[in-house]
């Protein structure tokens, strides 16, 4: 399983290279994966992995809904293609979830993403280095297409490594402080205000995770995304104070192009409320608008929700907020007690919920979330299916402390996790 996750992980974020004649045969490499790693995880299941009740339920009625959406679509095939890397996906990232529970692997799952993030991060480096970028803009976005893409794969992995950071891990000091350092300098260059948004959330996340959730974890995270978004006209009005020779002017549109999107978006959504206009198909719609932006580009709302709301409409938006929202209550639910408790795993133990946090905090402003092909799709829905086995399986899970009389138990999962002994076929 390591070995198949490993692959998947490496397809998934290298295809992201930014050169068009090899788009096809990446693209063919990366769905070819996700169905070996499919393949593999039902194989190496067992009854153990495979959640029952109301884990079971969420899944089979987000799949339900979406296919609905899927057959009254405007083009059928369109949407039965995008519906397939769906099902896909989900599919998959549960019985996955399901497979690192009962072995507490989450360690490892995490540590397998950290280490192709790592390869990420110093083969970008090395371009930063030698002053090369191969995106569009004039942002730096390393060897992939743009700036956004590039701080959409660092995301996770910074995360993971300040969590091991906290947890004293041996060689922290060599492993992970480096990387670290050298990640956040090629976020920082990017300059992409999602991405700096998702690791900030996902930091406050893991302090809330510890101390407890309350009304203070909120209210910081609402400043947090004010200061972050609005940092144009904070910043532009500080200095206007301090330096009159500046005109005070901030940029036209403080969102990048956004604001010309959404409106479009929520067009598209009244259309077609109920069931929307079928997975897949916001990019067909704006095609078919031949409009000319000022600012935004690409062909996407570059708003995960309102691209929801108009490929599954209410039906399936519903859907969606009830499994994302069960998650969310579950990671919330488990970080009380770790307040008063001395466990040096609280941030591994956090990390489902705090990149789910900051995941949600950047979908804002990028369409991934429902997009099977995106860099972190098994990462975000894989912590997704954690985070609901933890709120709905009264079970120890990986979201729980490790007491000394599981502990012998947690050793062989780690080794099964990896394809020897417990667990491996």
């Amino acid at each position: 399983m390591t070995l198949a996750f490993y692959a998947l992980m490496s397809t998934f974020y290298f295809s992201n290279y930014y050169d068009w004649s090899l788009a096809t045969a990446l693209a063919a490499l990366k769905w070819t994966l996700s169905f070996t790693f499919a393949a593999a995880v039902l194989l190496v299941a067992k009854r153990r992995d495979i959640p029952k009740g109301m884990v079971a339920v969420l899944p089979a009625v987000l799949l339900a809904l979406i296919a609905l959406t899927a057959g009254l679509s405007e083009d059928i095939s369109t949407s039965a293609a995008y519906f397939g890397g769906i099902v896909l996906v989900i599919s998959a990232s549960w019985l996955f979830a399901g497979h690192i529970s009962s072995r507490f692997a989450q360690a490892q799952f995490f540590e397998i993403i950290a280490n192709v993030g790592r390869v990420v991060i110093l083969s970008n480096a090395v371009m930063l280095a030698a002053g090369l970028s191969l995106g569009r803009g004039n942002r730096f976005s390393g060897w992939t297409d743009n700036p956004n893409t590039l701080a959409l794969m660092l995301a996770p992995t910074l995360i993971i490594l300040i969590a091991q950071i906290l947890e004293r891990r041996r060689n922290v000091l060599l492993w992970n402080v480096p990387f670290l350092l050298v990640g956040l300098l090629l976020m920082l260059q990017t300059d992409s205000r999602a991405g700096i948004l998702w690791v900030a959330v996902a930091g406050l996340a893991m302090f809330a995770f510890r101390q407890g959730v309350g009304i203070s974890f909120w209210l910081s995270l609402v400043v947090g995304v004010v200061a972050i978004l609005w940092w144009n006209d904070i910043s532009g009005f500080v200095l206007s104070l301090v330096d009159r020779s500046r005109s005070g002017r901030v940029d036209a549109d403080i969102l990048s192009g956004r604001s010309e999107m959404w409106p479009v978006g929520l067009d598209f959504f009244f259309q077609k409320p109920l069931t929307g206009h079928g997975p897949g198909m916001s990019e067909q719609l704006l095609y078919s608008l031949g409009l000319t932006f000022r600012e935004a580009q690409g062909q996407q709302l570059h708003n995960s929700y309102l691209t929801i709301l108009v490929e599954f409409g209410v039906v399936g938006a519903a859907a969606v907020l009830l499994v994302v929202a069960t998650a969310v209550w579950g990671g919330a639910r488990n970080s009380s007690p770790l307040s008063r408790q001395r466990n040096r795993l609280w941030p591994t133990q956090a990390l489902p919920w705090a990149i789910l946090l900051g995941a949600l905090a950047h979908a804002f402003f990028e369409t991934w979330i429902m997009s099977p092909g995106n860099a972190n799709s098994y990462v975000l829905w894989t912590c997704i299916w954690i985070l609901v086995n933890q709120h709905v399986v009264a079970r120890n899970s990986p979201g729980e402390p490790v007491t000394r009389a599981a502990r012998p138990r947690a050793r062989k999962a780690i080794v099964g996790f990896s394809g020897k002994g417990a667990g491996a076929r």
